[in-house]
């Protein structure tokens, strides 16, 4: 059975799991006594409070035998059993739902004598310390005779089904014992293959790490690499941003003036396209004198005529716009002369820097 006892003398909680013969040690005022006495007291209801642990209403004691549970609560108010669910205020006496678990005392020689628990200090001696008067009326009842005829074959039974069990486990024993010897001299070699995994280990930590090695040595040559590249770099003096500006802005006007010269040829091959008119007006010229002949083209030479002036007055714009463009060239090309004086190598296209330098390349 299980016992579970709550709030009882010294005992706040204690769960006890008893199968069979069950033996409870401990130092002193350990709540030995106090164990024994909450389990009696479920099955024989004690009365009065002086058990309930001190700053607590009540106590309370379970008791689960398998088939059947109960509960036995004692406090202030009346004692209460529950049943399996069933709540009973029996007053001082015992529920006959527990007397029947067969859990109770023996009348002998005119006193209680509980069988399933054992005085503290006298021991499991059931019967044998009373007097002879007692022994012989408790065995002198029948039923109580049968009843332990039944306990002895029981215990009969479980020794010998004990035997059993410890003769199996001895040559279980016998057996194993046998099995390690085959494993003798093996604690070498488990040292040898603890010390090649620790080295295994050891070895793979060592590769990462050149590993990691190989790939900085990579790095290093890159940037060695790169070092060389620029090798006399700290030598250059990089120019002040006004200067860097200025150059940007010089190779616009470049740009510009490119843009123009473009315009010029696009102008200059149209104005060489329209030359042969000239010749056309002249002939027209004549032609107005004479009346007979149809006058209808002239119209359309008057047209090509206004166009070649137009086109003529474009090229004479854009000839005074390239001149002074070339003009303001040369300044730019002497302010950069000037600027790029001091640099070994133009900071706009890369060139280097000497006599004839220009941007028109780098504008380009």
């Amino acid at each position: 059975m299980k016992v579970t006892v709550e709030n009882f003398q010294s005992i706040k909680r204690a769960e006890v799991d008893v199968a069979g013969f069950t033996v409870i040690t401990g130092t002193n005022n350990s709540g030995k006594t106090a164990l024994m006495r909450a389990v009696r007291g479920a099955f024989q209801n004690t009365p009065g409070t002086a058990f309930v642990r001190h700053g607590e209403d009540n106590c309370r004691v379970e008791i689960d035998l398998g088939d059947t549970t109960f509960s036995w609560e004692k406090g202030k108010k009346k004692p209460t059993y529950e049943i399996d669910g069933k709540v009973l205020h029996p007053g001082k006496e015992v529920p006959q739902e527990v007397a029947a678990s067969g859990v109770r005392p023996i009348k002998a020689g005119g006193r209680e004598i509980w069988p399933q628990m054992a005085p503290q200090f006298t021991g499991q001696v059931f019967l044998v310390d009373q007097p002879g008067s007692v022994l012989a009326e408790a065995v002198a009842d029948v039923e109580r005779v049968g009843k332990l005829n039944r306990a002895l074959k029981a215990a009969e039974s479980d020794k010998r089904s004990a035997s059993s069990e410890v003769k199996v486990r001895r040559k279980d024993l016998g057996n194993y014992q046998d099995e390690l010897q085959g494993f003798d001299g093996l604690d070498e070699v488990q040292a040898k293959v603890e010390a090649l995994e620790a080295a295994a280990s050891k070895a793979s930590k060592i590769e990462q790490a050149v590993t990691g090695l190989a790939k900085l040595s990579n790095r290093l040559a890159e940037a060695r690499t790169v070092v060389g590249e620029l090798a006399g770099a700290d030598a250059l003096e990089v120019p002040d941003r006004d200067v860097i500006q200025e150059v940007v802005a010089v190779g616009r006007d470049c740009k510009d003036l490119e843009d123009l010269k473009l315009n010029l040829d696009e102008v200059r091959a149209e104005a060489q396209a329209l030359a042969p008119l000239d010749e056309a007006l002249e002939v027209a010229g004549v032609l107005d004198a004479v009346e007979e002949i149809d006058l209808a083209p002239l119209s359309e030479l008057e047209e090509l005529k206004a166009a070649l002036v137009e086109a003529r007055s474009k090229l004479t714009g854009i000839e005074t716009a390239l001149g002074g463009a070339l003009k303001d060239l040369e300044d730019e090309e002497a302010v950069v002369g000037e600027i790029l004086g001091g640099l070994s190598e133009c900071p706009t296209c890369g060139a280097a820097v000497g006599e004839g330098h220009t941007h028109e390349g780098a504008s380009a």
